[in-house]
């Protein structure tokens, strides 16, 4: 190829190159856009209602909910181990609920009129007397349901007898008392201005012919006056020698110097009870072994034979709780819980509601036999003579309730 035609491709070429690079830029930069016109909106046509209301249209057919019914729990009238009825007897708190003569109704302290009065199964209500006596804290009955001991904040104490109507006025210094099983006699804590002056002892039950029967020295809190109704010892002291660790020697005092045996109870915080013939104690104590809450035992009392068949009820409670029926049968309110340790603190239990246990001691077998049907924080039970009817407390309001058992 010549020279010149090679020059003249290279311009012609170069003249191309040229035209596309102006085109492509004139392509994106500068090319106008063109927009879609848009479609002219169409008015739709007017419609004109009909006259009148418009018509509803057909409504679903309802929806039929079914409830099932609320089933509750059952709740026994009679005491069969599972929630029981309870039926209210007194309006009022009372204090010292005790079984009359009958063995069936229940005399007690109203507290809130000041007398006192006698209530039957059925809530009849029958005054004992028409005497008032305000603000007592404290009633001791007398064996033959006849004489009572009142106590009142200030120290002061007075013995009625209800048969007569006489009223007696007893030393201030003389407190805890009880009844000797022929309701004659008393036995009481005598505490006078010094520790040499404090003792137990025992007089008359309109308080003549007093006499000392032990010195207390700085030991009273340690004494429980317990009269056992086989007329053999009027205490238990809590001033026996020192145990290993978590048991306590507990002297059973008489009214004549006697060396009675001296129980061990394997626990602290020994409190007695005795049975109807004296033949045996109940009591409640709290041990390592039971995570320091209390447990009830029974062991035999009578004075050749105290110590021996001691046994636990298996119920952690106190024995204020339990009441005995006849000589070989048991009730307690045993608390549904515990904390550990309250045995060695009883006010750390709260109002802690209670179940009812019967035990026999004959055969060893307890069994449940009540869930009052409302929650019950329960303070004393009192059973009747032929275990139809069981009575109890409550802790917070202080009424009186009870339950059938048959």
């Amino acid at each position: 190829m010549s020279e010149r035609l090679k020059r003249i491709l290279q311009i012609v070429g170069f003249i191309v190159a040229i035209i596309a690079i102006g085109f492509a830029i004139w392509w994106f930069f500068f090319k106008p856009i063109i927009v879609p016109r848009a479609p002219t909106p169409t008015t739709p046509p007017i419609l004109i209602p009909p006259a009148g209301l418009p018509t509803a249209p057909t409504a679903p057919p309802p929806i039929t909910v079914t409830t099932p019914p609320r089933v509750l729990p059952s709740v026994d009238t009679i005491a069969r181990g599972g929630a029981t009825q309870t039926s209210l007897l007194t309006q009022t708190p009372i204090l010292s609920p005790f079984l009359s003569a009958d063995g069936t109704t229940i005399q007690y302290y109203n507290r809130a009129d000041g007398k006192f009065y006698r209530v039957r199964p059925d809530g009849t209500v029958e005054a004992l007397s028409d005497k008032v006596f305000f603000n007592v804290s404290n009633v001791t009955w007398a064996p033959d349901r006849n004489q009572a001991i009142l106590e009142y904040p200030d120290g002061s104490n007075i013995l009625y007898n209800f048969e007569s109507s006489r009223q007696t006025t007893l030393p201030r210094h003389w407190q805890q008392f009880d009844f000797s099983p022929q309701s004659d006699s008393i036995a009481f804590l005598s505490l006078g201005l010094d520790q040499d002056s404090q003792w137990l002892a025992v007089a008359s039950a309109d308080g003549s012919q007093s006499k000392p029967i032990e010195p207390l020295g700085e030991n009273a809190s340690k004494v429980q006056v317990d009269w056992s109704p086989n007329n053999q010892m009027i205490a238990f002291s809590r001033t026996g020698f020192p145990q290993s660790f978590g048991e306590q020697e507990i002297f059973l005092v008489g009214q004549r110097g006697e060396n009675f045996r001296s129980l061990t109870v394997q626990g602290v915080g020994f409190k007695g009870q005795w049975s109807p013939d004296g033949n045996r104690i109940l009591y409640s104590a709290a041990s390592a072994q039971n995570e320091w809450k209390p447990e009830v035992w029974i062991v035999d009392g009578s004075p050749d034979r105290i110590g021996v068949g001691k046994t636990t009820l298996g119920l952690s409670t106190w024995v204020d709780k339990c009441s005995f029926s006849g000589t070989s049968t048991v009730f307690c309110a045993v608390p549904q819980e515990l904390p550990r340790g309250v045995g060695l603190y009883p006010q750390a239990a709260g109002n802690v509601p209670d179940h009812l246990w019967r035990v026999d001691l004959q055969t060893g077998e307890r069994q449940r036999i009540a869930i009052p049907s409302e929650n019950h924080t329960i303070d004393r039970i009192v059973v009747s003579d032929d275990e139809q009817y069981l009575y109890f407390t409550d802790k917070i309001s202080g009424q009186l309730y009870k339950i059938d058992l048959q």
